[in-house]
């Protein structure tokens, strides 16, 4: 149903209250009303749907209370049949609005031409000329296109056959009575916006229909028909019923979706949604975080097994850049902290707010594990980010508009379904290789490689820069993301600093300057005057250096370990030399510092005066001598072992002996042991061991023996909990 503003005027207008067709247009134009112009005599004229007018109080009166009544609502509001118009309908009187489209055309084509066979009439009969063979003229000229022939061609659009005088004279006597209307060839049946369906057949049908489990509407109007049936009153067919259903569902389109798909459909497909001015932003103002569970297969490097990992993104609201990503192997929140350092180091600056989803949705597709009802909220997030002048935003839960990242992660499948190990969005799209009973498919298109968590990276990073960084987008009117994130790049920050705060932190041993992890070493220079424990610091994103930290300072970058060819020639072999000049000049650098150690620690002796023991004739010895008065009792101590000493040498050769001939007597098992413990109560030299595993058995074998010391207790430990990290060295040593 359309109106024009003088009929909306007269609807809604009170009697205390008189509304102008000004004032309506004044409004139209305000709220930005949908309208479609018609030509009229004189113009053009702007009708407005009802059912599109934004304003709700006017659709709704305009709805309820004109003459032409909503059909589709019963006495109490809920639907059924109600009759649309009180009175009947009067042929040739009908309103505009009511009229199809093609039809109005006809109409005022039909018009047209009667306006111009009048005035050729006037004229032939001022002229004197004989009307009837004028008039036939004319009307031949017409029919054959030489006149008049935009009006023709709408005319034969909708019937292609010759007007004749007697058609020209009926559309004359009814365009003087009715007008243009009258013309179109329109009649509204007797029953136009009235239905059959019953009240209570209506409200049987919204009771069935209006249900999440979502009735498909046939099989609706199939029960509403056998009901009707048994209960004997005269049930009609299920088509008219299926019209009237979709007639309700088109007049209450916000009923039918909160009803069958519930709020978030609600909100998505029917409520008007507020639009923010992103053009207002600079890069770097606004950056959006969330979770996309990577739909190919990734190594974890911790059991070395391949599952779908969890991709943590950080999004630039502006540029629609991809600053920095975190892939999971577990579930912490620093792996969001890890996520947001590599989107700075990206960003070149600190963002002024960040938005985070708080809602299941997210917790749920990040952490599944036992932190998946964890509270953002609470886990230090904001008071981290604020020392850094970062704003927090926690955003609605189920609401994609507020993460503009959403939208991303649809182009990111494109990534996804280059890999070998695709395993699809959903089920439904999932690659025919991985459906069941596929064993052609499988042998066709086997997985030829699962990249690990460092190879996947680089793939992501590879294919944003030469993919989807350099596309003209859109949302940035043909520009490329990168174009705009270039504009708008920071000149950088202290990454040691930013480290320090945000990534993932732990403990590592120090051995010839390296530190050993997930199977790589990493060298650091700076680690030659330290040994023993330090803290390390990194992200997945790139485990090719790590942060290195002692007691909070910063130590260092350690970096992958370079390994050069057994043969190595050219440039490799002048790499080489370079290595062993380095080396040379770090032990150079360290006698050198040791000498002057030792010069000032030496010079301190001699200042003072001090000898030590070692450095003392005998006769200053004896002089500072201080004999105790439990001397004789200690003399006496030293000489019953002395005393004792050739029986002990005699019970290590007959223990010899007996172990030769396989036999040991019974009555020397006090002496034995009083050897065992002896022995164990020297220092053992340990050999050199090429492995840690080497020396990790051998410890082994001296524990059964021998009290180890805390040094060798603490090797056990780590080496034990590195072990049990891979499946197969825990099958090793059996752990």
């Amino acid at each position: 149903m359309k109106l024009d503003a003088k009929e909306i005027a007269a609807a809604i207008s009170k009697p205390e209250e008189s509304i102008t067709p000004r004032g309506i247009k004044k409004k139209a134009k305000r709220e930005s009303w949908p309208y479609e112009e018609v030509p009229v005599r004189g113009g053009r004229k702007r009708l407005y749907p009802v059912a599109k007018i934004p304003n709700m109080e006017i659709r709704r009166k305009l709805m309820a209370d004109n003459p032409y009544k909503n059909p589709y609502k019963t006495a109490d509001g809920s639907g059924g049949s109600a009759t649309f118009n009180s009175t009947p309908a009067i042929k040739g009187k009908y309103n505009p609005a009511d009229i199809p489209e093609h039809r109005q055309v006809l109409g005022r084509a039909r018009a047209d031409l009667v306006e111009a066979y009048l005035a050729e009439r006037n004229e032939a009969e001022h002229k004197g000329l004989p009307i009837g063979k004028t008039m036939d003229a004319w009307l031949d000229d017409f029919n054959a296109g030489k006149i008049l022939k935009i009006v023709g061609n709408k005319i034969r659009k909708v019937k292609n056959s010759p007007v004749t005088r007697r058609q020209i004279y009926d559309w004359i006597d009814r365009y003087k009575r009715d007008g243009w209307t009258a013309l179109c060839g329109y009649r509204r049946p007797y029953n136009k916006w009235q239905s059959s369906v019953t009240e209570e057949e209506g409200k049987l049908l919204l009771a069935i229909l209006l249900n999440p489990n979502r009735i498909r509407i046939w099989e609706a109007c199939r029960q509403v028909k056998e009901t009707m049936s048994e209960m004997d009153m005269h049930p009609k067919s299920e088509k008219t019923y299926y019209r009237w259903v979709k007639q309700w569902e088109e007049h209450n389109n916000h009923l039918w979706v909160a009803a069958r798909e519930g709020e978030k459909a609600l909100r998505d497909k029917v409520v008007w949604y507020i639009e923010r001015d992103i053009e207002a932003l600079n890069v770097g103002d606004v950056v959006v975080a969330d979770g996309h569970v990577l739909n190919c297969l990734t190594i974890n490097p911790y059991t070395g097994k391949a599952k779908r990992m969890m991709l943590v993104m950080f999004y630039d609201m502006k540029s629609r850049m991809p600053l920095g990503w975190e892939i999971m192997p577990t579930e912490t929140v620093q792996s969001i902290h890890s996520a947001l350092f590599n989107a700075i180091m990206t960003l070149g600056k600190i963002p002024k707010a960040i938005i985070l989803d708080n809602g299941r949705a997210f917790k749920s597709k990040v952490f599944t594990g036992p932190m998946k009802g964890i509270d953002l909220t609470q886990e230090g997030i904001q008071g981290t980010y604020a020392d850094l002048g970062i704003t927090v935003h926690f955003a609605w839960p189920y609401n994609a508009r507020a993460k503009t990242i959403e939208r991303f992660f649809c182009t990111f499948n494109e990534f996804e379904r280059l890999m070998d190990t695709y395993t699809g969005r959903s089920i439904i799209d999932k690659p025919a290789p991985m459906l069941r009973n596929e064993k052609r498919m499988k042998a066709l298109y086997p997985s030829e490689k699962v990249f690990s968590v460092d190879e996947t990276n680089q793939l992501i990073a590879t294919w944003l820069q030469k993919k989807y960084a350099t596309r003209p987008h859109r949302g940035l009117a043909g520009r490329t993301p990168l174009e705009v994130f270039l504009e708008g790049k920071g000149p950088g920050v202290d990454a040691k600093k930013l480290a320090a705060k945000m990534l993932v932190k732990q403990s590592a041993t120090v051995r010839n300057c390296m530190i050993e992890r997930f199977g790589l070493k990493y060298r650091c220079d700076e680690l030659m005057n330290i040994g023993g424990k330090v803290e390390i610091r990194y992200t997945f994103a790139d485990l090719t250096k790590l942060y290195v930290f002692q007691d909070g300072y910063y130590i260092g970058l350690a970096e992958v370990n370079r390994k050069y060819p057994v043969l190595a020639k050219g440039q490799d072999r002048e790499s080489l030399k370079h290595a062993i000049r380095e080396q040379r000049h770090a032990i150079k650098e360290t006698f050198a510092e040791l000498e002057e150690t030792v010069g000032e620690a030496r010079g301190l002796v001699d200042e003072i005066g001090f000898k030590p023991l070692g450095s003392m004739s005998q006769e200053e010895l004896d002089k500072d001598v201080n004999v105790s008065p439990h001397a004789t009792n200690l003399d006496g101590y030293f000489g019953s072992i002395a005393d004792r000493l050739p029986d002990i040498v005699q019970v290590a050769q007959h223990m010899s002996d007996m172990n030769k001939a396989q036999a040991l007597p019974a009555a020397d098992n006090s002496i034995n042991n009083e050897a065992k413990e002896v022995k164990q109560e020297g220092k053992v030299k340990a050999p050199i061991f090429e492995f840690p595993y080497e020396r990790y058995e051998w410890l082994l074998e001296q524990r059964a023996i021998r009290s180890l010391t805390d040094d060798d207790e603490r090797y056990i430990e780590e080496f034990e909990a590195d072990a049990r990290k891979s499946p197969a060295l825990r099958e090793c040593f059996g752990l």
